[in-house]
């Protein structure tokens, strides 16, 4: 059930991978849309498991205010400090260990010489309300 990544997550939160820490991480907003995020993207849209952590994750999304799809390529060790809008286009590259804040804007430009979608590295955090937009390497 926990994955290397679901595990990096889980270090993020707790300082610990042990199932033990598993249950009662589910309860802190950031890992628990992580991990139905995670879930999500792993099984395929039409399976039963696909679609019920699709719905889960639509639960979460209205819930806690992030949008970040499914197929949006994220890399271990995701932390979301905290609850708020965060709003991540699905073509985005996100590295292992990044750290996301409330606010956080990181979209697609459609045109101009900064058409398309941000990289972000490795072990990059992303302050509250940073928009980043277009074609563009952070870390």
């Amino acid at each position: 059930m926990l994955n290397a990544t679901i595990k990096a997550d889980l270090l993020r939160y707790t300082g610990e991978t042990s199932s033990g820490k598993f249950l009662p991480s589910l309860l802190i907003p950031g890992f628990r849309f992580t991990f139905f995020l995670r879930k999500s993207h792993q099984f395929k849209k039409n399976s039963f498991l696909g679609f019920i952590y699709r719905i889960l994750l639509q639960l979460d999304a209205h819930f806690y205010g992030f949008q970040i799809p499914p197929s949006t390529q994220i890399g271990k060790g995701l932390y979301i400090g905290h609850w708020g809008t965060i709003v991540i286009n699905a073509k985005t590259i996100i590295g292992d260990y990044c750290n996301l804040s409330p606010g956080v804007t990181i979209g697609q430009t459609n045109r101009g010489k900064s058409k398309g979608t941000p990289t972000i590295g490795n072990k990059v955090w992303i302050g509250t309300n940073a928009v980043i937009v277009g074609n563009i390497s952070i870390g």
